[in-house]
């Protein structure tokens, strides 16, 4: 769906906030996954869980 995980970020952000058509409904606080692109990932892990 995005060529960079830049636009990933953005994408998610996006499709997971407040659309602002529907008072009734309200999306929950997402995190600024672009806000944390360039970011020290030192020490951090990736997990993949297969399952069949």
């Amino acid at each position: 769906m995005t060529a960079t995980v830049a636009d990933n970020a953005l994408l998610v952000e996006v499709i997971a906030g407040d659309d602002g058509y529907n008072s009734r409904i309200k999306a929950p606080k997402i995190d600024e996954y672009t806000r944390a692109l360039g970011a020290n990932i030192k020490g951090m892990k990736i997990r993949s869980s297969r399952k069949a």
